[in-house]
């Protein structure tokens, strides 16, 4: 990762030319608590870094693509006049952006003005920030073209001429832009700003973004032909497991623990990295993940096998973390990139985390008599048939029991049986 630039140059020294040729992934130091913040998926905005009430805080000031340096400085001035104020500035500035906004809506809004205020609205549904940066993507990427158009100028055209470029090449990433291009214009309906276009003249295409009668009529609808193959994660083969886990078990870092509870536990990166020990009854050996911080969002009890009981139990606690896995400060957890890391590390560098899920269902479809639903309730799939998710109400938790069960004791065995896995 780049190093943050700060040591070389002093606050306020950095000029637009640098924050231009920076591209991360990483913090680009602008001095006074700001910072531009580089995603490794090429997400760039600006931060304001500060502490109040003790704590250290972050502060979204906006894209850098909606902010200039001289912009992004003066709203860290303000954000920083507020912190010496005793006030928070993540609750004053978003009240007070929200005032600027309504005002900018008081005629017809651009196309720009109004995504950033939907995506504002989303704010409380997001699980966490990386969730915000998908929207911004769409509609602040790939929607460029019209972001400074007035709302009721857009047209089915510019909306298709937008989609073009990736229609073909990149089919999912079109359909979630056209889709979230949609929500905004259903927003704009609903204030009464797709009545009339510029001229006076009333609006036939109310979304300019709707698929059905719509865009499906466009060139966009012949260039669906193609169709891309469904990309799984690299996945590991079964009876290749035992010998893996054998050499994981030799590593002492707590990567290689959280990467064998993963394992097996059949979870996910994110599941595994942020445990907290508050969900984890050591008594009963069971692992309680609450419902914000599961995929589906609900609750999902998971029966620790005796080997994933050991890994738990072997682990030291950290004084005033809450983390099983902490990370170098304990406020936060382990990264979720440490386990795909050690993986390269290993010389796996074909095997993703996620791809033992499909390693596990593998081998209980292949190895195994337990029923198929079993194995997608230890996984905490949704089941497809809404019929059957209405009459099924349990969790089968003494079936998956039994089952995380014997996929640790064939986790635990080579494939010789005279080999004994020793910790």
């Amino acid at each position: 990762m780049a190093k943050a630039i700060g040591s070389k140059h002093k606050p306020g020294d950095v000029t637009a030319l640098q924050v231009q040729r920076f591209k991360g992934p990483g913090k680009l130091k602008i001095g006074a608590g700001l910072y531009l913040v580089v995603t490794p998926t090429g997400n760039r905005r600006w931060v304001y870094r500060f502490t109040f009430a003790g704590k250290p805080s972050e502060l979204f000031l906006g894209p850098e693509g909606r902010l200039t340096l001289a912009e992004a400085r003066a709203r860290c001035a303000e954000a920083k006049a507020l912190v010496d104020a005793g006030k928070d500035p993540r609750h004053s500035m978003n009240a007070a952006a929200r005032r600027a906004k309504q005002a900018k809506t008081a005629g017809v809004p651009a196309f720009g003005d109004l995504a950033d205020d939907y995506i504002d609205s989303l704010e409380p549904t997001f699980k966490n920030e990386k969730a915000r940066q998908p929207w911004e993507l769409s509609l602040v990427t790939y929607a460029a073209a019209i972001r400074k158009m007035p709302v009721n100028a857009v047209t089915t055209a510019h909306i298709a001429d937008l989609l073009k470029p990736i229609w073909h090449t990149k089919p999912e990433t079109a359909r979630r832009v056209r889709w979230r291009v949609e929500a905004v214009f259903s927003e704009a309906i609903a204030r009464g700003h797709r009545d009339k276009n510029p001229d006076g003249e009333l609006i036939v295409q109310r979304n300019p973004a709707s698929w059905k009668d719509n865009l499906d009529r466009t060139s966009l609808n012949r260039r669906k032909a193609t169709k891309q193959l469904v990309k799984h994660h690299p996945s590991m083969p079964f009876k290749d497991v035992p010998a893996f886990l054998t050499e994981l078990r030799s590593r002492e870092s707590l990567a290689a623990r959280a990467l064998e509870l993963c394992i097996l536990t059949a979870t996910r990166t994110a599941e595994v990295s942020g445990a907290r020990w508050a969900e984890f009854d050591l008594k009963d050996g069971t692992w309680t993940i609450a419902a914000e911080r599961m995929k589906a969002g609900r609750e999902h009890v998971i029966p620790l096998s005796a080997p994933a009981l050991a890994v738990v139990k072997a682990l030291p606690r950290y004084e005033g973390s809450p983390f099983v896995f902490p990370g170098l400060t304990g406020d936060k957890h382990l990264s979720n990139m440490s386990m795909a890391m050690l993986l390269r590390r290993m010389g796996r560098e074909m095997v993703t985390v996620h791809g033992f899920r499909s390693t596990f269902r593998d081998w209980a479809a292949e190895t195994t008599q337990f029923p198929a639903e079993v194995a997608e309730m230890a996984l905490a799939h949704t089941i497809a048939s809404k019929v059957e998710r209405a009459y099924r109400r349990g969790d089968l938790f003494e079936k998956r029991k039994k089952l995380m069960a014997a996929w640790a004791n064939y986790c635990g065995a080579e494939c010789g049986s005279n080999v004994i896995v020793m910790r």
